[in-house]
């Protein structure tokens, strides 16, 4: 592989995406661009597995024994910034069982029972039925919330109980659920909750992240080096599932300089509202997509985007929707690039009313 990042085609072609009128929570048919994932992990890769009981078993080489847990009780840690050119371990990343048949949609409710939950072992220390989504702003606002004792993990001490079921029952159930995130906020409680020691290697069954409130990152800038939500994707070795919900507000910037805008708001303000359409590679700018590097074992990555008439209004030449399309092949050239994978990237357009 070339040791220097190579210069991004100006232009890239567009492809097709679904629109669906209705609220931000609307669920459009979305479109499969690009086609199988390959598998990848870290160094110290967590491997899910059928047993002959039919349950998901966490193998992890720190599972032989009933001592002390490698990486107890904290998140990897990656560089600052990423590194463009790390390499994924291939077949030695997460194999989950009886996955979903259809990945673009994100259902709430309990739309398959895992096999841990309908084997014979106990599963006292699990709160609800796998596959189901985990809000942390939720979590955060429970009565006496505690990020060392999740709700969704029924008894927090049970590592210290009985290590065997945490590994082999807990863990293998927190990978087939879906963390969602509104705000920064939620991510540094989330941290927390991976940090706790009572939860020994919880965020190496991490396997699927949706952020739908990405778009609320102000980017990159004098003082914010990083974007935290990509920064702590870094810290989650196996993870296989993203999702990143995108704003047409943040796909675009101000068509004048700020004097001239400031100037012109006394004359014809609805110009001096006027905004230009950002390039792909300003958008990857803004929000660090380059930290996605950092996550080799990534399988699915789903975008959205808000699209907002108020924005489209104000753009007088040019598609808001433009960067959000051409990101998928600006995506797709960069994992191969640098992480050696092909990733499934699908796009949904979510048309809102402000």
């Amino acid at each position: 592989m070339s040791s220097t990042p190579p210069r991004w085609p100006a232009k890239y072609k567009r492809s097709s995406v679904s629109s669906s009128k209705g609220s931000s929570g609307s669920s459009p048919d979305k479109t499969i661009v690009s086609g199988q994932a390959m598998d990848g992990s870290d160094d110290s890769p967590v491997n899910l597995k059928e047993n002959s009981l039919g349950n998901s078993v966490l193998n992890s080489p720190s599972q032989s024994g009933s001592g002390s847990l490698s990486g107890q009780g904290s998140m990897a840690t990656p560089s600052r910034r990423p590194s463009l050119l790390s390499q994924p371990s291939h077949g030695r990343g997460v194999s989950l069982p009886d996955m979903p048949s259809h990945r673009g949609s994100i259902s709430t409710g309990a739309s398959r029972r895992g096999s841990v939950l309908s084997s014979a072992v106990s599963t006292s220390s699990i709160s609800e039925d796998a596959g189901t989504v985990i809000s942390i702003k939720e979590e955060r606002e429970r009565p006496n919330a505690n990020p060392t004792a999740p709700s969704f993990i029924h008894d927090p001490n049970l590592a210290q109980k009985d290590l065997n079921k945490w590994m082999t029952v807990v863990l293998p159930y927190v990978s087939s659920l879906i963390f969602m995130f509104e705000s920064l906020t939620d991510v540094h409680f989330f941290r927390a909750i991976m940090a706790s020691p009572n939860l020994p290697q919880l965020f190496r069954a991490v396997t699927k992240i949706s952020f739908k409130g990405f778009y609320w990152f102000s980017g990159i800038a004098h003082n914010r080096t990083a974007n935290p939500y990509l920064e702590i994707c870094a810290g989650l070795p196996n993870l296989q599932e993203l999702t990143l919900t995108f704003h047409t507000a943040g796909l675009t910037t101000s068509r004048w300089h700020e004097r001239e805008r400031i100037k012109m708001e006394a004359t014809d303000l609805e110009k001096s509202k006027e905004l230009k359409v950002l390039r792909v590679t300003d958008v990857s700018g803004r929000y660090d997509l380059a930290a996605l590097w950092r996550c080799p074992g990534l399988q699915v990555l789903h975008l959205e985007c808000l699209n907002s008439p108020i924005v489209a209004h104000f753009v007088k030449v040019g598609d808001p929707l433009g960067p959000f399309r051409d990101l998928v092949h600006f995506l797709s050239d960069g994992f191969r690039q640098y992480c050696g994978t092909q990733v499934q990237i699908d796009l949904k357009v979510i048309d809102i009313e402000g």
